[in-house]
């Protein structure tokens, strides 16, 4: 897992919610269009009702795709063995705590080392 994909987690987040909002919105909504029939050899307009399905299948696609990105995000996460790195790593990018905040939690240590020692060497282990 990169520090590219953590600092992700957390707009996947936020749009797993709109998608979902999205989706739940089509579904009582009707697509209203109107084309034109020659077929009798003068114009005639057709009102055409209906549901996006395309629109709809690329959003639940989507939806899918980000579901299945979090959970790998989070078992992840969860499988690491070190308590104060799954502990960091948690409070930084699931819950989008502070430095300050974090430092405070594992019993006053200064930010700089739960960021750059714990943190950062962490990832540069790998």
């Amino acid at each position: 897992m990169t520090k590219e994909q953590l600092k992700q987690y957390r707009g996947w987040k936020q749009n797993i919610g709109i998608l979902e909002k999205e989706i739940s919105n089509m579904l009582g909504e009707t697509v209203h269009d109107f084309g034109h029939d020659y077929s009798k050899g003068f114009k005639k307009v057709v009102h055409l009702d209906g549901f996006n399905q395309e629109l709809y299948e690329r959003r639940l696609k989507k939806l899918s795709e980000l579901e299945a990105k979090i959970r790998k995000v989070e078992s992840w996460i969860e499988s690491i063995e070190d308590d104060r790195l799954r502990f960091v790593i948690r409070s930084r990018y699931t819950e989008d705590r502070t430095w300050r905040w974090i430092a405070r939690k594992l019993g006053n240590v200064s930010e700089e080392y739960v960021r750059i020692v714990i943190h950062d060497r962490s990832f540069e282990k790998k």
